[in-house]
């Protein structure tokens, strides 16, 4: 779940159902999971992703996911 605009996006349910898989063959483990299902969400709904935490940046990169970090 996160937020864009004043709404809050959820995973679409065809996503939320492969995310295990989806982070378990690009090697994203551990607490790293949440960074994962945001990014995740974020690419489902086509947002580019916004954030300030540079350790999450591997995990993104690992995803694919289009991202922007604020330093």
């Amino acid at each position: 779940m996160s937020r864009a605009g004043g709404r809050t996006l959820v995973p679409p349910a065809d996503l939320a159902a492969a995310i295990p898989r989806i982070l378990a063959r690009a090697s994203v483990m551990g607490g790293r999971h949440y960074d994962g299902v945001v990014a995740l969400t974020a690419q489902a709904h086509e947002r580019t992703l916004i954030s300030l935490d540079l350790p999450a940046e591997r995990t993104y990169r690992l995803l694919g996911i289009q991202y922007r970090l604020l330093t």
